[in-house]
């Protein structure tokens, strides 16, 4: 929305967005918004969501929105819709665990068929029953996107989540993409779309981790146990989590895949393997009795 508004001055009109959800194994866009409307969007409860349920506050399109989004607001959040299934494809939500077709405004795992899907891998090592998900109902074998969603009741996806990147604490379901922003946006000096969240088994105990980018200006006169208060009271305001550890680094060093996505398994595993010591902020030892994790705290204390 910024974007569109900054740019309607030198004419760029409303309808040129299009909202689309695709991957490489359905050869490229499976679901896409008509280039004719503006996408839909919806805004939920955030503490619904957190208990994987969608609770529908408010619905509309892309250009309703006429002030910029509270990306901090504690009881809600924005989600953009992707568009419906193109022609001549299938897409289903489903159990993850059973293969079970799921309702519409039910978050489940987005499973696929059509002609422009792959019907398995190059390399016949790979396990076809972790790739594919097989429908007693249908008699068919979907494509595991391993992204996680739902479709509303007018068919249109949603996405939340990537399965292996969620985060379970409390009973509770957190999308580390919504925790990251939440860091990202504390203070001016932190890199935009710059920080990995995952949580690490402390002591037999779950807790929260976020490896943080700066900005290249910040470098120069960093003030990580400032940055570090803020990053927490924030993240525990908006989502009620207390992040225990806290990790900043010089712009560029939090892995990404070659089309700038975010490899949160190979960011923990950096910070498990100690990889980032000699960074900004030296890591802590894990091996310690006690670990601070008052949302208040500016500094990451370990107490032996």
């Amino acid at each position: 929305m910024k974007f569109l508004k900054q740019a309607k001055v030198f004419g760029l009109k409303d309808k040129v967005f299009m909202s689309a959800y695709g991957l490489a194994e359905g050869t490229l866009i499976v679901t896409g918004s008509s280039l004719y409307d503006d996408p839909f969007w919806l805004k939920l409860d955030r503490n619904e969501l957190r208990k994987g349920k969608i609770n529908i506050l408010e619905r509309g399109n892309l250009v309703d929105i006429q002030n910029f989004i509270n990306e901090n607001d504690e009881k809600e959040v924005y989600i953009l819709s992707n568009g419906m299934i193109t022609d001549g494809h299938q897409l289903l939500i489903m159990d993850q665990a059973n293969g079970v077709i799921l309702n519409n405004l039910e978050i489940g795992e987005v499973c696929i068929i059509g002609p422009s899907v792959t019907k398995g891998y190059w390399d016949e090592k790979k396990n076809i029953e972790e790739s594919f998900i097989y429908n007693k109902s249908l008699n068919k074998r979907y494509l595991r996107t391993g992204d996680m969603g739902f479709l509303d009741n007018n068919g249109d996806l949603y996405i939340v989540s990537r399965i292996r990147d969620l985060i379970m604490l409390n009973n509770l379901v957190y999308f580390p993409q919504d925790i990251e922003r939440t860091s990202c946006n504390a203070v001016p000096e932190l890199e935009a779309d710059g920080a990995a969240a995952f949580t690490i088994t402390h002591l037999e105990n779950e807790i929260m981790v976020i490896i943080q980018e700066i900005t290249r200006a910040a470098r120069k006169s960093p003030q990580c146990e400032k940055w570090a208060k803020q990053i927490r009271e924030n993240v525990f305001k908006v989502h009620g989590v207390s992040v225990a550890i806290i990790v900043f680094l010089p712009p560029g060093n939090i892995p990404r895949t070659t089309s700038g996505k975010m490899q949160r398994n190979k960011a923990k595993e950096k910070f498990l393997n100690y990889d980032w010591k000699k960074e900004l902020v030296s890591l802590p030892s894990l091996n310690s009795k006690r670990l601070n994790c008052n949302p208040n705290s500016a500094s990451i204390n370990i107490s032996y």
